[in-house]
């Protein structure tokens, strides 16, 4: 019997209350700091321990212009909906996934001849570059209209 993607993938981000109504409007993956890991996008994590940090560690930046909670949205991504896009992943630092980190945090645009990755995955680099990624922490993101379609009825959780 062929294996069909029957379970969805479950993806968190962490974010906070002032951002979350734009996000439940329309995800627009062009929005966010350009030298990233792999540029800018839309970034998830299957660590919901990781989503939280990222939600908490942003509450405390964002605070002087009116944010109050931090926030971890939830989504259910259909697999055959996310194998039908461009993808590229590193399952682990490679010298491939370097020469992408170097190339996206340093402010450069397009990593893909025909235009941004719709998605990839990956591990989590450390600051500074290449000093080796966070241990047990991943990230899968978003660059594209047709990519963040997939992300759809967000589950929301307010944290304390």
């Amino acid at each position: 019997m062929p294996w069909a993607n029957p379970s969805p993938l479950v993806l968190h981000h962490g974010t906070v209350d002032l951002y979350v109504p734009s996000i439940l409007r329309a995800i627009n993956p062009a929005v966010g700091r350009h030298s990233t890991d792999f540029s800018t996008g839309f970034y998830t994590t299957t660590n919901v321990r990781q989503a939280r940090a990222h939600a908490r560690n942003l509450l405390h930046r964002k605070r002087s212009v009116g944010a109050r909670r931090g926030v971890v949205l939830t989504f259910s991504v259909d697999r055959n909906a996310m194998a039908a896009l461009q993808l590229t992943a590193f399952a682990r630092p490679s010298h491939d996934f370097w020469e992408l980190v170097d190339w996206c945090r340093a402010g450069n645009g397009s990593h893909h001849a025909g235009g941004f990755y719709d998605i990839v995955v990956g591990p989590v680099s450390r600051k500074p570059r290449r000093t080796g990624t966070h241990r047990g922490y991943d990230q899968v993101s978003f660059h594209t209209g047709s990519a963040v379609q997939i992300l759809v009825n967000p589950k929301q959780q307010y944290l304390r």
